[in-house]
């Protein structure tokens, strides 16, 4: 009676009804039937007491019969119209979750665009440990950029350009190509170098 699956569910209803119906007939309803039918000859002893018997047992079977049948189908009747249907489509979600064990990201993009007269704030006064970072960072120290201000713009240019990139584009070569000073004047001015500076540190270089 307790299973999930309907059909079994109602088996077990089924059964469970019928040994009650037949335990309370054999209990109650069977004595009280059997000193009925003495009292009514049903059960006599004689020379027709073996027709009377059996004439009378036949109809008492018989509308037993029909008590069982409509007894049946009621029960059947009952079982049809609870039975419910099963959902079509399983119920989903309106919309998926993170997965709880991924971070959030702390990191943020570099900068590509600044507002106007606007510059980068300035970096760590310590030289930094590139190659080519350190000598753009000494070029413009040697002209009076402030610490600072040198390492905001090293950083800068290696976050936009690789030093891998620059050595290929021919940072090192002399002079240097157009592509190249492009790329560190305008890491220079978003630090906040001036022009002035920039034109020293040029001249300083040959």
């Amino acid at each position: 009676m307790f299973s999930s699956l309907p059909l079994l569910a109602d088996f077990g209803m089924v059964v469970t009804i019928n040994i009650a119906v037949a335990l309370l007939a054999a209990l109650v309803v069977v004595p009280p039937l059997v000193k009925w039918a003495d009292h009514h000859a049903f059960l006599a002893m004689g020379e027709n007491a073996h027709t009377v018997r059996t004439t009378r047992r036949v109809v008492a079977a018989a509308i037993g019969g029909v008590a069982l049948v409509a007894g049946g189908l009621v029960l059947v009747s009952n079982a049809v119209k609870t039975t419910s249907v099963a959902a079509a489509t399983p119920r989903m979600t309106d919309s998926a979750e993170a997965p709880a064990t991924i971070p959030p990201s702390t990191t943020t993009p570099p900068t590509t665009s600044l507002a106007p007269d606007s510059t980068l704030p300035p970096g760590k006064p310590e030289r930094p440990s590139g190659l080519v970072a350190g000598v753009f960072y000494d070029g413009l120290v040697n002209v009076g950029v402030a610490p600072g201000v040198a390492r905001c713009a090293a950083d800068d240019l290696i976050n936009t350009t690789s030093e891998k990139d620059l050595l290929a584009m021919g940072i090192a070569s002399v002079p240097r190509p157009d592509a190249v000073n492009k790329l560190l004047d305008t890491s220079a001015k978003r630090c906040g170098v001036t022009q002035a500076q920039l034109d020293a540190a040029a001249a300083a270089t040959g």
